[in-house]
């Protein structure tokens, strides 16, 4: 009798499962994205008691669920579950309502965790986040008080507007933000402002890109960041080839105690210099590459602080949600023990092989 009473729950209950899933689609859309990889670290000086550092991972995994509600109004939310310190950490990428924008045609207001200006253009023209992400969202730079300040945030807490205008030949977009990011809560009385304009050319053959924000981090300290991009895409004989270059300065100001007879604000200046390639050589092959230079201290007397950082694969798509990226990444440190870069302590250079397999539905 109990196990024929537990037969009519589970159906019962999956039906209702069923039933509440079939009117959640017909609602909205779910969609998902998954990095996996294999790595296999072939430094050569590499200190290991176990050999060459290799295995499996997921690098990020995406959640989301978008629906409109009316011709005006739309919601969207997202989850970001990434690999950090060694765990699965789940955060609220997106959580925001969209709306039209009566003033502007072609525009929307979103209010909530909402996208930045960031990177989203750059990013655009190189295509392969999960094989490496544009450096103003990999980089950080280092207030001359030993604070931790990134370029910024692909997602925080405020308002988006973004208009695309002049028959979407250009496209605006702007933030107000809370300034600490998706992974962070901030509850001061200073926030972030990002613009950034975009101009797409000769039948989007020609982007030019533009970015500036700036953030009273608090009572003495701010942030600037400027950023310039420039990419072409064009297709000779059945092959699409684009090019893309993106130029970004951070930099970082603080009133400290001053030093005897001096009362300068100490301030720190740091630079990203990345270049990108990607050549569609057929419908169901590409091969790829970028170059990145990263100066934690363009001010600093020793022009040897450097970070070089070179990728370079090949991304087989069967099908249209499926890519299999065999590639390989290489960074060179330029300096031994360098705190600015705070990412490594030593200045051997880093080789990794990845098999990276980039999935959607």
């Amino acid at each position: 009798m109990k196990r024929a009473l537990f037969i009519i729950t589970l159906l019962v209950c999956s039906m209702a499962i069923g039933l509440s899933a079939a009117e959640i689609n017909t609602a909205g859309t779910f969609s998902g994205k998954a990095f996996f990889s294999y790595s296999h670290d072939f430094t050569a000086d590499r200190d290991s008691t176990s050999g060459q550092p290799n295995g499996f991972s997921f690098s990020r995994i995406y959640f989301g669920y978008d629906r409109d509600l009316d011709d005006n109004f739309g919601i969207r939310f997202l989850m970001d579950v990434e690999n950090s310190a060694g765990a699965w950490r789940p955060y609220m990428k997106n959580a925001y309502i969209s709306m039209k924008c009566k003033l502007v045609e072609g525009s929307r207001w979103y209010i909530g965790m909402v996208p930045t200006a960031l990177t989203n253009v750059p990013e655009a023209s190189w295509g392969y986040r999960s094989i490496a992400k544009m450096p103003m969202d990999q980089f950080s730079g280092l207030y001359p008080s030993g604070t931790v300040r990134s370029f910024g945030s692909t997602a925080d807490l405020g308002l988006y507007w973004n208009g695309s205008l002049m028959e979407k030949a250009l496209l605006v977009e702007f933030n107000l933000l809370n300034g600490a990011g998706y992974k962070a809560v901030e509850n001061d009385m200073f926030k972030k402002v990002n613009l950034r304009p975009s101009l797409f050319l000769l039948d989007k053959a020609i982007t030019v890109s533009a970015y500036g924000s700036y953030e009273t981090v608090n009572d003495s300290s701010n942030a600037l960041v400027v950023s310039g991009m420039v990419g072409f895409a064009h297709k000779i004989n059945e092959v699409a080839v684009r090019v893309g270059v993106e130029y970004s300065l951070q930099s970082l100001s603080e009133k400290l105690p001053p030093d005897p007879g001096s009362t300068d604000n100490k301030s720190l200046n740091s630079t990203a210099l990345a270049a990108w390639a990607v050549v569609d050589a057929t419908t169901k092959l590409s091969v790829l590459g970028r170059f990145d230079i990263y100066d934690p201290n363009i001010d600093a007397d020793a022009k040897d602080d450097q970070i070089m950082y070179i990728v370079g694969g090949v991304d087989f798509h069967p099908i249209k949600n499926f890519r299999i990226i065999p590639n390989v990444q290489m960074q060179t440190f330029q300096v031994e023990d360098n705190a600015a870069t705070l990412m490594v302590d030593e200045s051997k250079p880093i080789n990794t092989a990845f098999v990276t397999f980039e999935y959607s539905w």
